[in-house]
């Protein structure tokens, strides 16, 4: 709307224009029919004049009396030529200053009009902006709030039950504590891939910090794993698939095929001898697919 404004406003400029351009046209074409009035008037004058001094006295003057009365003839039509002249231009100046100064204030007036309507958009932008930053700010915050409360929770569920599980090793207690680890530790890792492949994001550093977190926690948990007698184990990508360590998410799969991507680590259950380990969950890996 306020550009449509502008235009309005230039299209009136752009008439005004026109409007004093046909004002200085019709001056000029004044001005001109005053000079040919004036050269008339001046002809009769002169040829009347000069018809009645002869005609009166022709016997009266000289050769001398004539040629000064043929002079002052001229000087008159000069003069009044030139009055004529004086008094056209002054009236067409005057009308052009008048419409100049005219044209001059309606375009200081919409030059200010529009440095104020292009204030208040920047103002209005301004404030748009701020107002879409506090939304992200508080939006990540309250991620970070949500992902605080769950993992404090999940702390203290786990430091309770650390105990417990210690006295009594029970594997079914134990397998279902290293399914849920593995299962973590795949959440965090596509969550860092995710994380990594949307840069752009508005809340991408409040993201991070998530993320930071969540890998903390997930060094804290892989550190107590040895004091319940578990390890984890990541295959390397390019390691021959083994269907007793790892598994698919394809029906079947050859042993022996590489192995292109870890999706979730696997969990061993430590033996005295390392050879007599058991798994508890196998490591879920992604395979070339022929």
């Amino acid at each position: 709307e306020r550009n449509r404004s502008l235009q309005e406003e230039i299209v009136r400029l752009h008439a005004k224009i026109e409007a004093l351009t046909e004002a200085k046209n019709l001056a000029e074409q004044k001005l001109e029919t005053v000079y040919r009035e004036t050269q008339e008037q001046a002809s009769r004058f002169q040829q009347e004049r000069v018809t009645q001094m002869v005609n009166q006295k022709w016997e009266e003057y000289s050769a001398q009396r004539i040629a000064d009365l043929n002079a002052e003839i001229a000087a008159q039509k000069e003069e009044a030529f030139a009055q004529s002249t004086r008094t056209a231009e002054e009236r067409y100046n005057t009308l052009v200053k008048e419409k100049l100064e005219d044209y001059l204030l309606d375009e200081r007036e919409a030059r200010n009009r529009a440095h104020s309507a292009l204030g208040e958009a920047r103002q209005t932008i301004a404030a748009a902006v701020s107002e879409a930053r506090l939304e992200a700010c508080d939006e990540a915050s309250r991620m970070q709030r949500e992902m605080k409360e769950f993992m404090d929770g999940y702390m203290v569920n786990f430091s309770a039950n650390m105990d417990k599980w210690r006295r009594s090793l029970y594997e079914v207690q134990l397998e279902s504590f290293a399914v849920w680890y593995a299962g973590f530790c795949g959440f965090v890792d596509n969550f860092d891939a995710r994380l990594y492949s949307n840069p752009d994001n508005p809340n991408f550093d409040a993201i991070v910090k998530i993320g930071k977190g969540l890998k903390v926690r997930r060094n804290a948990l892989e550190n107590v794993l040895p004091t319940m007698g578990l390890q984890s184990f990541y295959p390397a990508v390019g390691d021959p698939f083994d269907s007793a360590f790892h598994e698919c998410e394809d029906e079947y799969v050859e042993d022996g095929t590489p192995i292109t991507a870890v999706s979730k680590p696997g969990v061993n259950l430590i033996a005295a001898d390392s050879d007599l380990n058991q798994v508890l969950v196998k490591a879920e890996v992604k395979v070339e697919v022929n």
